[in-house]
């Protein structure tokens, strides 16, 4: 049973934490998804699971943190330093492991290339401390099969942000939420290079032409809905089926975390 970190007082923690050595934290985000999806799409990607399947995840779960990095720039994004996001999770990382536990699973309800990278950047840091080597850290995003095949089709037909697999999450746990009336894409040339490659929204130009001068990385100008998919295909079935493979690979995983010696 998934256990809320801030329902116990620290005697019952203290011995809790003996037989559940693994806690959660929710990474959400704060960013559009497109004219059809709410703001807070990335944080019901982690919250959702965790609520629905609760009966089956043995873990603690912490309260979630909803800022980091996306890099797009629509309004209704909020961006976080991705560095100070990695230091952020690795800073209470350490207080985890003060608390007693020995595995802690950072769940992404949002990637991004960037903000990926500068999370496991931090936490390969923190683990180099000595008294942090037996900690177990896993960073998960999506673990679900159908979501991953959406992802790996063809270059054509790759689906991340805002498109099927976020819209059919959506439709089976908030489809209050979800106004596929308003559906909107970005024009044809522009939606089809967002689906084959989820950073082709960044515009990278140099100031000086040597390539020792760093890059500014900004959003393309010709972005302006932002959605990297096919969310006309989505349906609240195909969410459910998504959802539960979510729930049953947190749970399994979970379960080899708090058995391991």
């Amino acid at each position: 049973m998934a256990y809320n970190l801030t329902d116990y007082p620290f005697p019952v923690f203290q011995e809790m934490v003996k037989t559940t050595p693994t806690v959660i934290l929710p990474v959400g985000l704060i960013e559009q998804h497109g004219h059809h999806l709410p703001l807070g799409t990335d944080i019901f990607n982690v919250t959702e699971p965790l609520r629905i399947g609760a009966e089956k995840i043995h873990a603690f779960v912490a309260p979630g943190l909803y800022y980091c990095f996306s890099g797009g720039g629509i309004q209704g994004t909020m961006n976080v330093n991705p560095q100070l996001f990695g230091l952020m999770v690795t800073n209470i990382c350490t207080e985890f492991a003060g608390m007693g536990f020995r595995s802690i699973v950072i769940l992404l309800g949002h990637g991004g290339t960037e903000n990926i990278d500068a999370l496991k950047m931090s936490l390969q840091v923190f683990l180099r401390d000595e008294r942090y080597k037996d900690i177990a850290v896993c960073v998960c995003c999506c673990e679900s099969p159908t979501y991953q095949r959406l992802w790996r089709n063809s270059d054509a037909e790759r689906d991340f942000h805002a498109g099927q697999g976020e819209t059919s999450m959506m439709l089976y746990w908030r489809p209050d939420l979800v106004r596929m009336d308003a559906l909107a894409m970005d024009e044809p040339d522009v939606a089809r290079n967002l689906r084959a490659d989820q950073d082709w929204y960044a515009k990278r130009e140099r100031v000086f032409d040597d390539p020792t001068c760093i890059e500014r990385v900004t959003q393309r100008d010709e972005v302006k809905v932002g959605v990297m998919g096919f969310p006309e295909r989505a349906t609240a079935a195909e969410g459910e089926i998504i959802c539960r493979e979510i729930i049953d690979a947190l749970a399994d995983l979970c379960s080899r975390l708090n058995a391991r010696k």
